[in-house]
């Protein structure tokens, strides 16, 4: 964990980093060290890594989706601090790239269960 951090923050400094290879870099540096409680169980099959990198990653979409709308209700009613051009259509647009995000969540779970025919839950790869 700590080679990942003086990497990710020898990459970050970097003069070179407006390179579009060294920001992928850092970005799935970034991940990784995200990620890593997640991937880290002792003596996890592929099958429960996957699924606890779906399960992250679904609660992940959800908190930032919270999180954003949140702070776009709050930009309408403090008088728009963010200074977009209009607050209610920010709020709109929050809500349909939620419904997007989710969308892609139940398409995926569909596919799951019509492939595996068992339970459509996340489980069921």
């Amino acid at each position: 964990m700590k080679h990942l951090k003086s990497a990710v923050a020898r990459l970050a400094t970097s003069p070179s980093i407006t390179n579009g290879y060294n920001k992928a870099a850092v970005a799935c540096f970034a991940l990784a060290f995200v990620c890593q409680d997640v991937m880290a169980a002792d003596g996890a099959s592929t099958k429960s890594t996957l699924v606890n990198v779906f399960n992250w990653i679904y609660g992940l979409g959800g908190v930032f989706a919270g999180i954003t709308l949140l702070v776009q209700f709050i930009n309408a009613k403090a008088g728009n601090f963010l200074g977009t051009q209009d607050p209610r259509k920010a709020i709109i647009n929050t809500l349909i790239y939620t419904a997007c995000f989710f969308g892609v969540v139940a398409i995926i779970q569909a596919i799951k269960f019509w492939m595996g025919g068992a339970g459509g839950d996340i489980s069921t790869l």
